[in-house]
C-alpha cells in the first residue's frame, strides 16, 4: 500500500502531512522553532580568549554569532531527524521548502529517506492552507 508523506517546511515551521486518498491529513502537529528543543552548541556560548605572551591578562571577547541562522539550521536538523526516524512509516516523500532549506534538508536526510523523495518543490508554503498545498502536489 502506498503511503505518501508531504513535508512542508521553512526555517521556523514545519508540517508533516499524509496523503489519504484525495485529502491531506496531519501526521504530526505543526512544528515551530520556538517549541522544538534545539540542541545548543556549547562552543558558541563559551566566551573566547586572546592569549598574548606580552600581557599578563587574557581579555574575553564574544564570538560573532548569527542567532537567526543558527536557530534555522538547528530546526532543520531537528526536522530531518524526525523524518529519518520515521522512514519506515512512508513509501514516498514530497518535500516543499524554500531552496536554501531544501538544500540543508537534503544534506541531513539519511540514505533510507533520499530514495523515497519523489518530488521537491522549492517554495515556502508553510503559511498556506492545506487545500492550497494540495494543488501543488
Amino acid at each position: 500500500m502506498e503511503n505518501k508523506w508531504i513535508l512542508v517546511a521553512d526555517g521556523e515551521r514545519a508540517k508533516i502531512l499524509v496523503k489519504d486518498g484525495k485529502s491531506l491529513l496531519h501526521v504530526h502537529p505543526t512544528y515551530h522553532a520556538d517549541e522544538v528543543e534545539i540542541e545548543k552548541n556549547k562552543a558558541i556560548h563559551k566566551p573566547g580568549r586572546i592569549s598574548s605572551k606580552f600581557r599578563s591578562y587574557q581579555p574575553v571577547y564574544s564570538p560573532h554569532v548569527h542567532w537567526h541562522e543558527f536557530k534555522k539550521e538547528s530546526f532543520v536538523k531537528k526536522i530531518a531527524k524526525i523524518i529519518n526516524e520515521a522512514y519506515t512509516k512512508f513509501t514516498k516523500l514530497v518535500v516543499i521548502a524554500p531552496p536554501q532549506v531544501l538544500g540543508e534538508l537534503r544534506k541531513k536526510l539519511n540514505e533510507h529517506v533520499l530514495p523515497k523523495i519523489t518530488l521537491e518543490i522549492p517554495k515556502d508554503l508553510t503559511k498556506h492552507p492545506i487545500e492550497e498545498i494540495k494543488g501543488y502536489i
